[in-house]
């Protein structure tokens, strides 16, 4: 089983754990959303694909976590990764470099001022 089969189902199995899997869980809808033919949590079932093209960009790039009181988050790339997986073209490339040029600055900057808080830290003039 691939690695997105994989999520797919443990996605599916925290959403039975949590008792709202219960229209993903039906035969149709499982072949038709998530590309399986079958749906067994009991027993080993070889579940055929339907093919990757159905699949939605959500099931591609959400990453499901458990919150500590229960209820399940989605993270998702930022945009202009996002965009660019998606639709990987010239125009979105060139988004999804400025965006990592500019984060990039940002980390450099925020670093720059911690050397200086290291070199020089505050109220160690006031140290005798």
């Amino acid at each position: 089983m691939d690695i997105l089969a994989q999520k797919r189902m443990l996605c599916v199995v925290i959403l039975a754990g949590l008792g709202l899997a219960g229209n993903l869980a039906s035969a149709d809808d499982s072949a038709r959303k998530y590309g399986l033919s079958a749906l067994d949590y009991f027993s080993r079932v070889k579940l055929q694909d339907a093919g990757r093209a159905e699949f939605l960009a959500d099931e591609l790039w959400g990453e499901a976590s458990r919150l500590p009181g229960g209820s399940v988050e989605v993270h998702y790339p930022p945009g202009p990764v996002l965009d660019f997986l998606q639709t990987p073209n010239a125009e979105t490339g060139r988004r999804y470099l400025r965006w990592n040029e500019l984060r990039l600055e940002k980390i450099q900057k925020a670093q720059e001022v911690l050397n200086k808080m290291i070199e020089d830290p505050p109220g160690a003039a006031d140290v005798h």
